[in-house]
């Protein structure tokens, strides 16, 4: 995913190259809203766990779970995204 949107000329940072790969995910959630970043995200339990909910809404994250597994449907999602988050970044 990161390629796609670097590709698209979007600055993106990888969760692994900040947090540990086993970090909760209420914990780097905080982190990510605090840092005001935007989260793509693959992991489709998210949006099903109360926790993790509750920390994207306490954090103010804005998040996108991409439910697609297959990988051309995540590549046009992975292009529609990058058009909307450089609007974010304009504003």
């Amino acid at each position: 995913m990161a390629t796609v949107l670097r590709a698209a000329g979007l600055y993106v940072e990888v969760h692994d190259d900040h947090f540990r790969q086993d970090a909760l995910d209420p914990e780097w959630l905080t982190a990510v809203g605090e840092k005001n970043w935007i989260v793509v995200t693959r992991d489709e339990r998210i949006r099903y766990n109360v926790a993790e909910k509750q920390a994207i809404r306490r954090a103010k994250v804005r998040a996108f779970v991409l439910a697609a597994q297959a990988i051309c449907v995540q590549k046009c999602w992975l292009r529609f995204f990058s058009e909307r988050f450089r609007r974010f970044g304009e504003q």
